[in-house]
């Protein structure tokens, strides 16, 4: 197991949430922590790896947390006076499928080959 403190704060960086809000989401980290544990090569050296499996840890949380928030049946938009701010559901989960993508692009000489496949686009 990585140190869940420098997930909590990679995490964090990733969704914008203060690092209270970000330990609402602890369960997210844990099991991305898990997952990509379970990816790995007999023998990886975890501390050596550990800045670039940090970060696919809390890419992993941050793509399920989005994709938590975008099923939410709650409001997309909302007025404050002359202005209408919206968040695009659509583009946030992109983009966090993106950063979950990229880190496993980062880690993949590290897991096993179980036929899995990451294709950017």
């Amino acid at each position: 197991m990585l140190n869940i403190s420098e997930i909590y704060h990679q995490f964090s960086l990733l969704s914008g949430l203060d690092m209270e809000e970000t330990r609402k989401w602890s369960h997210l980290c844990a099991a991305a922590d898990r997952d990509v544990q379970d990816m790995l090569k007999d023998g990886v050296d975890t501390g050596a790896q550990r800045a670039r499996l940090v970060c696919a840890v809390a890419a992993l949380a941050y793509y399920r947390y989005v994709m938590f928030r975008t099923a939410e049946d709650q409001a997309d938009s909302f007025d404050a006076g002359d202005f209408r701010v919206r968040y695009n559901k659509t583009a946030a989960l992109a983009a966090a499928k993106e950063a979950w993508a990229s880190a496993m692009v980062s880690i993949s000489g590290l897991i096993r080959d179980n036929g899995f496949a990451v294709k950017s686009t």
